[in-house]
C-alpha cells in the first residue's frame, strides 16, 4: 500500500485537512478492499473443505457398512471355530475346520487434514469442528482395532493353519488356541459395536447444518 505526497505545497490549514481526508479516505477504503478480499478467500476454503469433508464422509459411512458386514461374518467363523477347538480338546479325532478370514474396508480423513492444514477449521463453526473431530477420533480408533484384530486372527488360529496335527497338539498349545480365539471372539463383537456407533455418527454429522 503507497502513500504518495501532495503534487504541490499545502498552503493552508484547509488544504492540509483535505489532503489528510483524502489520504484517510483511501486507506480506509484500501483496508475494507482487502479485508473483503480476505473474507472472500477464507469463505472459499471454509466451503471447500466442508463439501470434501462431507463427501469423504459419506463414502467412509458406505465403507463402514460393509465392514458391520464383514465383521459380522467372521463373528460368525470365530464362533464355529470355538466349536471346532472345543470339540479337538474334548476328542483329539474330532474332523472339523478352521478358517480366518478378514475383510476391512479402511476409512480415509485426507480431507479432514487437508482442512487442518490450510488452515479452513480455524474459520468453521466451533460446533462443526467439533463434530467433525469426534467422527474422524472415532473412525481411528476403528481402524487401528481392526488392524490389531487382524495379527490376532492370524496368531490365534495359527498353530492349525500352519499344519499342525490338533491329535497330536499338547492340551497347553490346545489351551492356549482356544483363550487366544475367545480373545479375538469378544473383540469382534467389541469392533462390531463400535462400527455401529461410528455408523450412527456419520449419520447425525452428515444430517447436521
Amino acid at each position: 500500500m503507497d502513500v504518495h505526497p501532495p503534487h504541490h505545497p499545502i498552503a493552508t490549514k484547509r488544504d492540509f485537512f483535505v489532503h489528510l481526508f483524502t489520504i484517510t479516505c483511501g486507506l480506509l477504503i484500501a483496508l475494507g478492499l482487502e479485508g473483503l478480499a480476505e473474507m472472500a478467500h477464507h469463505h472459499s476454503l471454509v466451503v471447500e473443505a466442508r463439501t470434501n469433508i462431507r463427501h469423504e464422509l459419506e463414502d467412509n459411512r458406505k465403507a463402514t457398512e460393509k465392514d458391520i458386514r464383514s465383521v459380522g461374518e467372521d463373528e460368525a467363523r470365530f464362533r464355529k471355530n470355538l466349536d471346532v477347538e472345543r470339540a479337538f480338546r474334548d476328542d483329539p479325532n474330532t474332523h472339523g475346520s478352521i478358517q480366518a478370514i478378514f475383510s476391512w474396508d479402511s476409512t480415509y480423513d485426507s480431507a479432514w487434514r487437508t482442512a487442518r492444514d490450510t488452515g479452513a477449521l480455524a474459520y468453521m463453526p466451533y460446533a462443526e469442528v467439533q463434530r467433525y473431530s469426534d467422527v474422524y477420533g472415532q473412525q481411528a480408533i476403528a481402524n487401528n482395532t481392526a488392524v490389531q484384530l487382524f495379527r490376532q486372527q492370524t496368531e490365534a488360529v495359527a498353530p492349525i493353519l500352519t499344519g499342525s496335527d490338533p491329535s497330536k497338539m499338547p492340551k497347553e498349545e490346545m489351551a492356549r488356541m482356544l483363550h487366544d480365539t475367545s480373545t479375538v471372539y469378544v473383540d469382534l463383537q467389541t469392533l462390531q459395536q463400535l462400527l455401529k456407533q461410528l455408523r450412527d455418527q456419520y449419520g447425525e454429522v452428515l444430517r447436521a447444518k
